[in-house]
This record gives C-alpha cells, structure tokens and sequence, in this order.
C-alpha cells in the first residue's frame, strides 16, 4: 500500500513537471514571435494580427489547462515576463497609427474589421474569463492589450 502511494506521489510530482516544463516552452515561442513582431519594417497592421494571433494561441492554451489556477498563470506569466516588448509594441503601433492620415487610419480600421482574428479574439475573451473565474481586466497589461481589438478603440483611434 505504502508504495501505491508513493508511486502516485511521484507520478503527481512528474505531471507537474511536465505542465511547467510545457509552459514555459510555450511562452519561449510567444517571446519569439513578439521580438519578431518589435522589427522596425513591419506596419502597424502585421503587428496588430501577430499580437492578436499571439493573444488567440494563448488564451487557447488556457483553456486546455484543466486548472483554472494553470489558466490563470500561463496568461499572467505571459503577462508578466513579456511587459516590456509589449509595451515597446504597443508604442511601435500608436506611434505608425498617429503618423497616418485620416484616410489611411480608415483604411486600416476597414482592413482590420474584415480579419478573422478579431471575432476568434472577441470569442475567446469571455471563454476565458469564465475558465480564469475573472475579468481579463484585472491583469493590466492583458486590457490594454485587449482594448487594441475593441471596435470603439479602433474608432476613437481613427478620429484622432
């Protein structure tokens, strides 16, 4: 009996192991993709559907977490360690949008409202929410991010 328990322990310890291990490497190819993404020749628009595509891979993977406690650190470790580049990013992007002209920002919003990656991203936020048993708002760095894909963001973007 003492060994089944100690079989089981360890087995345990192992799957563990194994979710941390997958963790991390899935958040080394979300960095990869987000350093590509901080190249200086690529528009606001190419970086705009990589970060939404980035957001889509993790909020999926939260989701195939069984834990919602899992959920919840993969995206606020994604968060976290990547707060820098996506900052840089977001600045890259509202930077491009405020040297364009009206036309060509109402160009973008168009280009942008016929993306498939928005309804996925829009669809995918509450799915999450209820997984994580909280709003994406609460993680600071996900809203802001998140408010980039909000068509009353894209809006207001416009009219500036």
């Amino acid at each position: 009996m003492r060994l089944i328990h100690i079989f089981l322990l360890l087995a345990i310890c192992t799957q563990f192991a194994c979710s941390n291990k997958q963790m991390n490497k899935l958040h080394k190819q979300h960095s990869q993709t987000i350093n590509t993404l901080l190249g200086e020749n690529i528009s606001a628009e190419q970086k705009i559907e990589g970060l939404a595509n980035t957001y889509i891979h993790l909020f999926e993977e939260a989701l195939d977490y069984s834990s919602s406690k899992k959920a919840y650190q993969h995206i606020s470790k994604f968060s976290k360690s990547h707060k820098g580049e996506l900052k840089m990013l977001i600045g890259q992007v509202e930077d491009q949008m405020a040297q364009m002209s009206f036309e060509q920002k109402a160009s973008y919003f168009l280009s942008l409202s016929q993306k498939d990656y928005i309804p996925r991203l829009m669809k995918l936020l509450p799915q999450v929410e209820k997984k994580i048993g909280r709003k994406l708002s609460s993680l600071s760095f996900v809203s802001k991010i998140i408010k980039l894909f909000k068509p009353e963001s894209l809006l207001d973007s416009i009219l500036k």
